[in-house]
């Protein structure tokens, strides 16, 4: 009779689990991404060397911004929110704006929240409470570039908090749950000529937010940048650069692995990969080249491998950076795309006591940089109830929780002299 009863229960148990997972993927541990493109380096295609190296977004002819100002609604509860909202005949003529990227709370929708060990929602994994969710629903318009005509495009979100499902021209695209990693989305053939409407629904918490489990600003919406970005039906599809010392430290070496996907229903054989390290100056240190055969529809992989003798080594008292180049060429040798890593570096094994706090390696300069803006990174934005501080550092890691002590309780302060909004600290 026990064991029935168990089993009983144990049935009711899952069938309940499945039932209600399969109606939310946000509440569905098996379900953290749908159609979404795998991960990958960060990294952009550029028409020309001098624009990879520079590496500005904006030279490129293949990127385009969705960052301005989104049609928005907030809703305090996912039953509330506009379920057609992403339909192309949807009049959101009423709705306000909000700035793009941005974080919601911090412009007036719900509340932020601090909190470090106790969660900022009633505990019932994977389940999150229906009547404490709020949802927010983004939508604008793009034009395609009319040079992107039989290219692929791809909608890349660098960041967005918590869970996120996407459409294009009232299609479903797909859906992502990373909160602070990128994700982006293949939607060439949801998108046509000329005007095309992106729509874009991120909730507050999903299964998730129960991993998030450490001392921070609870905050939400498309929090990062986000931009479109086109490539050929072959292109460089990942890379992972691997600089490395003798034991003598005197000679390094530089594999790189490289990932190139074929979107063609044909093979596509003799693509040339070529690669390019030049030094801080744009000196050449080393090119080599690579052929690659591609199946139809399908990826290859290949790894070239160079020595590097005597380079010059990075240090925190002397940073040097050398950039890597990959060039794509196809079998008749025309140019596809290049590519770049801007901040590689050889290096001297480092004690604690030498060590600097270095999350930020951009164009030769050695810097940690943490803005305190909401969640965004690397962009000086106001707000009307939060104040801006930017906090540049170098600094030794055994002064670290001495300095983020005095920014957090900088920032809480600020925010009881300045913000007029709610504000919950758990």
């Amino acid at each position: 009779m026990k064991i029935k009863i168990l089993t009983l229960f144990l049935f009711l148990f899952f069938f309940d689990f499945i039932s209600i997972s399969q109606e939310n993927d946000w509440e569905n541990p098996a379900v953290f991404q749908i159609n979404r493109e795998p991960a990958r380096a960060t990294f952009l295609p550029y028409a020309d060397e001098s624009s990879a190296i520079a590496d500005d977004y904006t030279r490129s002819p293949w990127y385009l911004t969705l960052n301005g100002e989104w049609k928005f609604q907030w809703s305090p509860t996912p039953d509330q929110r506009p379920k057609d909202f992403f339909k192309t005949c949807f009049n959101v003529e009423n709705w306000k704006e909000i700035s793009v990227p941005s974080n919601w709370e911090l412009k007036g929708y719900g509340i932020p929240i601090y909190t470090n060990i106790k969660y900022p929602f009633p505990k019932n994994p994977p389940y999150i409470d229906h009547l404490d969710n709020p949802v927010g629903s983004y939508r604008r318009y793009f034009d395609l570039p009319a040079n992107w005509t039989k290219r692929r495009v791809y909608l890349h979100f660098e960041a967005g908090t918590s869970a996120m499902y996407v459409w294009v021209n009232g299609e479903k695209v797909g859906y992502t749950e990373n909160t602070k990693s990128p994700a982006e989305f293949d939607i060439t053939k949801y998108t046509k000529e000329g005007k095309n409407l992106v729509a874009v629904e991120v909730y507050r918490w999903s299964d998730g937010s129960y991993l998030e489990d450490q001392d921070f600003w609870r905050i939400s919406g498309i929090e990062r940048n986000v931009y479109l970005y086109s490539t050929g039906n072959v292109r460089i599809a990942d890379f992972f650069a691997k600089p490395d010392m003798d034991t003598s430290y005197k000679n390094g070496s530089l594999t790189v692995d490289i990932v190139l996907k074929n979107m063609n229903p044909i093979v596509k054989n003799n693509q040339t990969v070529e690669a390019k390290l030049v030094d801080a100056l744009g000196k050449e240190v080393f090119f080599k080249t690579q052929k690659v055969n591609i199946s139809a529809n399908g990826a290859e992989s290949g790894t070239i491998f160079q020595k590097v003798t005597s380079p010059k080594l990075w240090s925190d008292e002397t940073p040097y950076l050398y950039t890597l180049l990959l060039t794509l060429k196809d079998e008749e040798g025309k140019f596809v795309e290049t590519v770049s890593t801007i901040g590689l570096e050889l290096s001297l094994a480092i004690t604690i006591f030498q060590a600097c706090i270095v999350n930020s390696l951009k164009k030769g300069y050695v810097e940690s940089r943490l803005t305190l803006t909401g969640i965004l990174l690397e962009e000086s934005f106001q707000t009307k109830s939060l104040l801006f501080l930017r906090v540049n550092l170098i600094i030794s890691p055994l002064f670290q929780p001495i300095i983020s002590a005095y920014i957090l309780t900088n920032l809480v302060s600020q925010f009881l002299i300045f913000n007029q909004e709610k504000l919950a600290i758990i």
